[in-house]
């Protein structure tokens, strides 16, 4: 496998290129099948990721070497299968393109390309679902590129007609969500196992690169790995006791396997031995995935300083509504976050999160708390000026005046669980639209459908059993068994957090004959975010 873009050696072979149908990928095939002279290959197999504008085909087919060309295919699959419920259009620049005042000029193109690519996805789901939208007064995107997607569907629905047959696939439908609707999800601290170790470690790829015992290790996260998905969307404490089980009976069983190899040995049992010994190879190999899991979750609990456990606490308080401060906001606010901002050993990410939260909190900071709160965190202009930025995607300002009531976007849709840690008490707001939108208790003004409601003309009672049809997966063989169930395919604009892709599954869990399958353009960490932040009062680069 080879980078187009980049120098490659010739090779008497055929060449598979799969390529987005662009004008670099278009000009790179053409220099390697010139109309004359030599070629760099054999000869040629086109697969474009979604179809190829009519003034690049021309292009193409104008420059090339045709008799060299062996197939030339649009396999519409623009997206990339992140998990078995989760996909990512690979657009990394998507959060600016959308919000940063000095790109308006690309926003409409860069909403027609998330538009192609995301019907690309419904495409290989074989799903043609109705299409709707969150209604945010203070933008219309949502609106614009739920639009565009129907239009991309109808022609792929036209050109496929079995798109979206099948039993229960009227009732599938995709959502077009914006980041905004719940931004308390990005500030959070998320404790689950996956979410911390993406949101605070590097890994590449799924993997884990780290020294341990003057040793380099790799922690491969891979789906087919059964124990990852155990515990991936666990919480840190439960997943630390799993491995820990599974470690101790590991060790368990190689010790028994030994005796028994020993044992084997001195009654000179050939098959006996033979046996124990096929099944250390294994055990060991379970011991070592066992050991490399521990190190990383001992890396994730290493996070857990006292002060951070005591931020974890308010900030759940916080979006729980927990915190009453009465009539004198400005000094009970000050009391619970000043320990915070004035503590050397919080970090200013963690003081600018705080910030942020209250924020939210109160749908805009009156401009006496938010100049104490800066001034005692001891902020930088920029970091100032990244909270500021919240402006631009939220519509109001970080500040007001005394006694303005400013109402956030989508409320704050407080969802309280049953659930053991203090610091885990808050859901995903997204959790809430999966599972209305399959009960069908959706508000239409604030989800509205663009199109035709087709879910309407097909019952759509869900029953809430555990969920047990085969999923999405996929990257599986087209032997595996297809899903035959109704779908919620979702789209955030602007990224989307692991504690959401948990939700998706969570709720899949719940429902029978019911699949989420949630997106985005990227994932979104915290760091990203505000990082994001910073760069939206910037022209680009």
């Amino acid at each position: 496998v080879e980078d187009l873009l980049k120098v490659r050696e010739p090779i008497n072979m055929d060449a598979i290129y799969l390529i987005a149908p662009t004008q670099n990928s278009i000009t790179a095939v053409t220099n390697d099948f010139p109309k004359r002279g030599v070629t760099k290959y054999k000869a040629a197999h086109i697969f474009f990721t979604q179809a190829c504008p009519d003034p690049l085909f021309y292009t193409l087919s104008k420059s090339l070497n045709l008799p060299m060309i062996k197939s030339c295919k649009e396999i519409n699959i623009a997206f990339i299968p992140f998990e078995s419920q989760v996909y990512f259009l690979n657009c990394h620049d998507s959060f600016q393109s959308l919000y940063n005042p000095f790109l308006k000029t690309v926003r409409t193109s860069h909403l027609e390309e998330l538009a192609i690519r995301i019907s690309t996805v419904c495409y290989a789901l074989k799903e043609y679902p109705s299409v709707r939208y969150t209604k945010n007064k203070n933008d219309t995107t949502n609106f614009e590129l739920a639009n565009l997607v129907l239009e991309k569907l109808k022609i792929m629905k036209d050109l496929n007609p079995s798109m979206g047959k099948g039993h229960g696939k009227l009732r599938s439908q995709l959502i077009i969500v914006d980041r905004t609707f719940d931004l308390n999800s990005i500030i959070l601290h998320e404790l689950t196992f996956q979410a911390m170790a993406y949101n605070n470690l590097t890994i590449e790829k799924n993997i884990f690169e780290f020294t341990e015992d003057n040793a380099q290790k790799s922690a491969y996260f891979e789906e087919r790995d059964m124990l990852w998905t155990q515990i991936r969307h666990q919480h840190i404490c439960h997943a630390v006791a799993v491995v820990n089980e599974k470690l101790k009976n590991c060790v368990s069983s190689l010790r028994t396997s030994s005796s028994a190899v020993a044992a084997a040995a001195k009654s000179s049992s050939v098959w006996g031995m033979s046996n124990a010994i096929k099944i250390i190879p294994e055990l060991n190999k379970e011991k070592e995935k066992c050991s490399l899991y521990m190190s990383v979750l001992q890396k994730c609990m290493d996070l857990y300083g006292e002060d951070l456990v005591k931020i974890f606490d308010l900030e759940q308080n916080l979006v729980m509504g927990d915190i009453k401060f009465g009539a004198d906001f400005y000094n009970h606010s000050i009391n619970e976050l000043k320990p915070f901002l004035t503590n050397d050993n919080v970090s200013t990410q963690n003081k600018m999160r705080l910030i942020i939260l209250f924020i939210l909190y109160k749908g805009g900071l009156p401009e006496n708390v938010f100049n104490e709160f800066i001034q005692i965190a001891q902020l930088s202009p920029t970091n100032i000026q990244t909270i500021m930025n919240l402006n631009i995607i939220l519509g109001f300002c970080t500040t007001k005046k005394e006694g303005t009531k400013i109402q956030l976007p989508f409320g704050r849709g407080i969802r309280v669980i049953d659930e053991t840690f203090q610091v885990s008490r808050w859901t995903p707001l997204i959790k809430n639209l999966m599972e209305n939108c399959i009960e069908n208790k959706l508000d239409p003004e604030q989800c509205p459908f663009v199109g035709v409601n087709k879910s309407s003309t097909e019952n759509h009672a869900a029953s809430s059993s555990r969920y047990t049809a085969p999923n999405a997966m996929w990257h599986k063989p087209k032997v595996s068994t297809e899903f035959q169930g109704s779908r919620v395919i979702i789209y955030i604009l602007g990224g989307v957090t692991y504690s959401e892709m948990r939700c998706a599954y969570e709720v899949s869990k719940k429902f029978n004959n019911w699949e989420i399958v949630i997106g985005s353009s990227n994932p979104l960490t915290p760091n990203d975010f505000i990082q994001n932040l910073s760069e939206l009062n910037k022209p680009p680069h």
